[in-house]
């Protein structure tokens, strides 16, 4: 559905409901409305909100794994340094 299509059918509704409903019923109607879209809103930006933590855990602990990584790699070099015997060293 495109935008103004969007737009159109809302008026349409609103026209509808309004020619049917008391100004009561419309009162409250459109209070319920907004609370739903309030509501609908909060919990998007909630789910937004712990998949940016969720995201960010998992970078943490990327970086950690990384540095562990370069850490045990650095520590192996240097042990192949201290302990292997080139053949022109024997030389």
């Amino acid at each position: 559905m495109q935008s103004c299509e969007l737009v159109a059918s809302i008026t349409a509704i609103a026209c509808m409901i309004s020619k049917t409903c008391t100004k009561k019923e419309i009162t409250v109607l459109a209070a319920a409305l907004t609370q739903l879209s309030d509501t609908l809103i909060t919990i998007l930006a909630q789910e937004e909100a712990c998949e940016v933590n969720v995201v960010s855990e998992k970078d943490k602990t990327a970086e950690k794994d990384n540095a562990f990584k370069e850490e045990e790699a650095s520590k192996r070099d240097k042990f192949f340094k201290e302990n292997i015997i080139f053949k022109e060293d024997v030389e």
